[in-house]
Order: C-alpha cells, then sequence, then structure tokens
C-alpha cells in the first residue's frame, strides 16, 4: 500500500499560525526596532527573538544570533548604543539568574533556606525572583536585628 502526503489545507496553515502565535509574546521597544531596521522586519525573525525574550530573556542573544546570520556588521551609533543598553540588560539578568545563593532549585520550585541564629527559615516559591526577593528581604532583616544589638 502506498502512502500518501496530507497536503495541509488553508484551515490547517491558519490554526498553526494560530497557535504559533499565542506561544509568544508580540515585540516591542528596542528589539522591535533594530529587527525593523536592520533585518528588515522579517516577521520570523521577530517572531524567533519574541520567543527567545519571553521563555528566558534571550532575546538579545537571539537578536545577535539573527544579525551576525544576515551579516549585519555596521551599525549606526544610534544602533550601537542601542545594541549596548541590551547586552548591559542581558547580563544584568544573567548575572541575576546565576544567583542561587542560599536557593535550592527542586523543580517546578525554588526553596530557600536560611539559617539564624540558630533558627531554620524555609520557604518555597514557583519562580527564581520571588525567592530571590525573600531571601534578600530576609537577610537585611537579619542585619537590621543584629545592627540593634
Amino acid at each position: 500500500m502506498l502512502k500518501t502526503k496530507q497536503i495541509p489545507t488553508a484551515k490547517d496553515q491558519q490554526k498553526k499560525q494560530a497557535t504559533y502565535e499565542t506561544d509568544t509574546a508580540p515585540l516591542f521597544g528596542d528589539l522591535e526596532l533594530l529587527v525593523n531596521e536592520l533585518l528588515q522586519g522579517d516577521p520570523d525573525i521577530k517572531r524567533a527573538i519574541s520567543k527567545a525574550d519571553t521563555g528566558t530573556r534571550g532575546g538579545y542573544r537571539s537578536l545577535q544570533y539573527h544579525m551576525t546570520k544576515a551579516g549585519v556588521t555596521n551599525v549606526s551609533p544610534e544602533h550601537q548604543r542601542i545594541l549596548d543598553t541590551l547586552k548591559l540588560d542581558d547580563d544584568f539578568h544573567q548575572s541575576k539568574a546565576s544567583d542561587l545563593k542560599n536557593i535550592e532549585h527542586r523543580s517546578p520550585s525554588y526553596r530557600v533556606k536560611l539559617v539564624f541564629e540558630g533558627n531554620t527559615f524555609r520557604k518555597s516559591f514557583s519562580d527564581l525572583s520571588s525567592a530571590q526577593q525573600w531571601r534578600d528581604h530576609m537577610l537585611i532583616m537579619f542585619s537590621e536585628t543584629t545592627n540593634l544589638e
């Protein structure tokens, strides 16, 4: 028996496109400006960068990849200023994501464990940012308590 390949219909294509668009947030701001001006506003590149930025804040790295792939080397001073700003933002978030002091990642949650004056404090969070904020808040409280004595 011969196997035949099913040709997607227009309805299938629309369904696939609708699914693909709901997986990513719209691209905006500096990333969209750079894609529009340096990469001719390619919608596939916009979707790829948006997807990377939504999940892991990897929009800058994805933009760099697509610029290299497209051979974009010369940029205006204004574009370079925007790229430098995006790089600083990316570096900050990368350092923040790697700050796991007193935090244990237990999929799908993050558990903070602090010991102060023989007492153990534990709390679980669904995202790293909340865990870091609570940890930092508690450490400030501990230092203020120590300074009062």
